[in-house]
């Protein structure tokens, strides 16, 4: 019976509208999406064990979803009044709805640039590639009244970019670049995952696929079409689109962790702590808002919660763990690798990324950036998946020391690490110097936390 009402109910298309008029071909094109995120509230909304709060809101959007619907069978016929509901209506439901259905992965960071007041605006792309693409873009964003993020503001290029990522509804990260540029990019592509930013990730049409793995398709660029008319479908599907979620949730143990950071004394930090204290099973919706307000009260500018596509993990309490992020297959990769275990030895917990026995790669690394007390990350020839693995790190805030081996990739850093400390070291020596720079990250961390 569920299963023929969700039909009926997400089934349905715009009110009087023609997929063969070609006056509608907007609002027709809107259609599916419509239809999927009709699917999606029906299916949560009859889920069980559902909070008061967590139910009213799936609801709320089932009814805005109806509202929109009509608005967009009126507009039809109408372009402009269709971008318009798209813009003011559609949009800023979709990008509520993707949130909600990352509402389970709540968790708190404490971002290494911090959390300044940020309004994020669903019409709003960020971008990070060449120039190439982005020209294509920008006639995508002039067609579909969308912008570009490009006004915020911060202290140094990772601070801008933070921002930037944060205010935006989608972010396209173009790997049709090389160098320090596609560094870069992949950079910037871990931070929006862990903030829950719909990523449309753009390749060429040569390459074999991604050079990590995530949970989203790749689009490839064909030569010789035009490129924007291939990036306006998948701005579309991004958009409207909700992040693949495996039903784990973070929920109560980060309301542990804000419970533990709060200690103000003002009425309410006190009434909210007073709330929280012992209970579990939270409504993740009510939740979001009463931790968000001991955080905001409590977390001094640098604490946040944050909606990853993943849900969050934290450090063991009392143990220190630390994780490795470097390239596996390189000729030097294992002599550096037993370098820092060794360095680690009796200190602290030595992880590696290819030690766990989780089958989902990414979905492994970001679990070990968690729960890692201390970080160390190689640049040594600026990697892609250390680029990402590194922004995963960066967004959560946790302790990280870089390094690089001796010979350029320290003069030739992205912008977004630049002005970070990287420290070089060779094996050349035994490994003695990267030795010494993990074990003075280790006594410097633990000093600190004493």
């Amino acid at each position: 019976v569920i299963s023929q009402f969700k039909h009926i109910y997400a089934g349905q298309g715009l009110h009087g509208v023609s997929e063969d008029d070609p006056a509608c071909a907007r609002a027709a094109s809107l259609v599916p999406h419509l239809q999927a995120l009709q699917a999606f509230a029906f299916d949560q909304v009859n889920e069980s064990h559902l909070g008061d709060t967590e139910r009213q809101t799936l609801f709320d959007f089932m009814m805005r979803l109806g509202h929109t619907r009509k608005a967009l069978s009126d507009a039809a016929r109408d372009e402009a009044a269709t971008l318009r509901v798209e813009h003011d209506r559609l949009r800023p439901l979709a990008l509520a709805m993707r949130r909600c259905g990352l509402r389970q992965h709540l968790t708190l960071a404490r971002p290494l640039w911090g959390w300044q007041k940020v309004e994020v605006n669903p019409n709003c792309l960020f971008y990070a590639g060449g120039d190439g693409v982005k020209q294509a873009l920008a006639r995508v964003c002039a067609e579909r009244g969308l912008e570009l993020s490009e006004k915020s503001k911060g202290w140094g290029a990772g601070q801008v970019r933070w921002n930037q990522i944060r205010e935006s509804a989608v972010g396209v990260f173009d790997l049709t670049v090389g160098g320090r540029a596609l560094a870069s990019v992949c950079h910037a592509l871990g931070g929006a995952l862990a903030l829950g930013v719909y990523p449309v990730v753009v390749i060429p049409e040569e390459a074999a696929g991604l050079p990590f793995d995530i949970d989203l398709p790749p689009l490839s660029l064909r030569e010789g079409e035009d490129v924007a008319a291939q990036l306006g479908p998948a701005i579309d599907d991004a958009l409207y689109g909700l992040h693949p979620t495996t039903g784990e949730s973070s929920v109560d143990e980060t309301a542990r962790r804000v419970l533990e950071m709060s200690d103000g004394e003002d009425a309410t930090t006190r009434v909210l702590r007073q709330r929280l204290a012992g209970k579990s099973g939270f409504d993740p919706v009510e939740a979001e808002e009463m931790l968000g307000s001991l955080v905001s009260l409590n977390g001094r500018g640098k604490a946040a919660l944050l909606l990853p596509v993943w849900p969050g993990f934290y450090p063991e309490e009392g143990g220190r763990r630390c994780f490795h992020v470097m390239p596996f297959r390189e000729s030097w990769s294992d002599e550096a690798r037993d370098v820092v275990r060794h360095a680690c030895k009796r200190k602290a917990k030595y992880r590696r990324g290819d030690e766990t026995e989780e089958q989902r790669v990414i979905h492994s690394i970001w679990e070990e950036v968690c729960r890692a007390t201390h970080v160390v990350v190689d640049l040594t020839n600026l990697n892609l998946n250390v680029c990402l693995e590194l922004g995963l790190a960066q967004a959560l805030g946790r302790p990280t020391l870089l390094v690089a081996q001796a010979g350029g990739t320290v003069e030739a850093l992205f912008p977004e690490s630049s002005k970070l400390q990287v420290k070089p070291y060779t094996l050349a020596d035994g490994g003695k110097s990267l030795a010494a720079h993990v074990a003075a990250f280790l006594q410097k961390a633990e000093s600190t936390r004493q």
